[in-house]
């Protein structure tokens, strides 16, 4: 029961950690907005909605991937050796959203670079989730299942941004 209660402060913390890190990448985007709403014209109001949309789905990705990445963590503690690729995996991809959520939230120039890859490492991370698939029925790995379906959703957000 000590060890349950562990884990979910555990799983708590890190989507608090995440959530905080969203809030501030959002902070900044709204500053970005207005900063942009002095020079509103119909392009950039259009960027800024494709902004906001991506550095949600980003955030969502990330906060799924907190999610997933502790179930792999437990269960290779278990010795479940068949979490090690989906562990590896979620992590490359949330650094890799992260990097790009702040890079779009700063109108960088390298943020198209970033979003590109995001989209590939979101598919990569995707693929490693839906692995366990088998198990998504019998109510186990249900953390990967969330977080591959995360990731599909924000390879989509990418290839809106890009086209944005």
């Amino acid at each position: 029961m000590e060890s349950t209660r562990r884990n979910f402060l555990k799983q708590s913390s890190i989507t608090l950690a995440a959530a905080a890190v969203s809030s501030s990448v959002l902070s900044s985007l709204v500053g970005s907005e207005t900063a942009e709403a002095a020079d509103s014209s119909k392009k950039s109001a259009g960027k800024s909605d494709a902004n906001r949309l991506f550095v949600e789905a980003a955030s969502h990705c990330i906060a799924t991937g907190e999610l997933c990445v502790a179930h792999c963590s437990r269960e290779l503690a278990n010795e479940n050796a068949e979490m090690a690729k989906c562990n590896t995996t979620v992590q490359s991809m949330m650094a890799v959203c992260a990097s790009a959520m702040k890079l779009v939230a700063l109108g960088s120039a390298h943020a198209k670079k970033a979003v590109e890859l995001c989209a590939a490492v979101c598919k990569d991370c995707a693929e490693a989730c839906e692995e366990h698939k088998a198990h998504f029925a019998h109510g186990m790995h249900l953390e990967c299942k969330t977080c591959g379906e995360a990731c599909r959703e924000m390879e989509k957000a990418c290839k809106a941004w890009l086209s944005a």
